[in-house]
């Protein structure tokens, strides 16, 4: 049982949890430019501990296992449909979040992509035609934290963060998804945006708003509710990992009958 108490009562094969950005892992140096700027940027742009916070027994899990400044799986392909890219931030980071080049352009960037990229939005696809065939419906839950200081690189910079970011899509994300959700962190006294100041949520390209038994949210969590510099604060991801317990049991409680059209 986890330390909520909750989960011999939490069960949910139609959920899943999508977590893209907890591995510090860097599989290869090939291409690199700048070595040393590699562990910094690891450990700033990681969503440190959201592997144990969207831990949820009874539901399915998929973890990117390499970092996403080797290589980010929630960026859209191609570069020119990824505003990031022009950054240097698209599914293959060239650049860091202050500009600075680290990783040159290469036949690298393919490989990356065949061996890494597609292999993971495959096993997504995969997982969620799995919960298709099971029980009708897949809801993804798209696990990430945020920092409290906005990145050079983000659009907003706004200073005045929330406690928690919900992303939506207008095709995959219902509103009583989306509300169920909020009201699940707003009922615990957090401070609650909804696509601010981060949008959006992932969906497997196979099922992108074409296949509405397909739902996804996006849950973002402002570091500085677990972390301290950059030490968990005791307890409070154990209090974390009980929320994403009850969105599951409010989604379960809401959803409507699986098997839509």
């Amino acid at each position: 049982m986890s330390s909520s108490g909750l989960a011999d009562a939490v069960t949910s094969p139609s959920v899943v949890f999508h977590i893209p950005h907890a591995s510090t892992r860097f599989p290869s140096r090939e291409g690199c430019l700048r070595l040393d700027l590699i562990p910094g940027e690891v450990e700033k742009l990681t969503d440190w501990y959201t592997d144990q916070i969207f831990s949820v027994p009874g539901t399915e899990t998929l973890r990117a296992d390499f970092s996403r400044v080797f290589c980010d799986v929630e960026r859209f392909y191609p570069d020119e449909a990824e505003p990031m890219a022009a950054k240097g931030m698209g599914f293959y980071y060239t650049h860091t979040d202050c500009g600075e080049r680290f990783r040159e352009e290469s036949d690298f960037k393919t490989r990356v992509k065949e061996q890494y990229y597609d292999k993971h939005q495959q096993r997504l696809a995969a997982l969620v035609d799995s919960r298709l065939e099971a029980t009708g419906q897949c809801c993804l839950i798209d696990g990430h934290s945020f920092a409290d200081a906005p990145f050079l690189s983000e659009e907003c910079q706004d200073p005045n963060r929330p406690d928690i970011c919900i992303g939506t899509d207008p095709f995959h994300t219902p509103d009583w998804l989306a509300s169920a959700v909020v009201q699940v962190y707003r009922g615990a006294g957090y401070d609650v945006r909804v696509n601010w100041p981060f949008s959006g949520t992932m969906v497997p390209a196979a099922h992108h708003r074409k296949d509405n038994r397909v739902l996804s949210v996006m849950v973002e969590i402002n570091r500085r509710l677990y972390l301290r510099q950059g030490v968990a604060i005791p307890g409070a991801i154990a209090r974390l990992r009980a929320m994403a317990e009850r969105v599951v049991t409010a989604i379960e409680g809401k959803t409507p009958g699986a098997g839509r059209a």
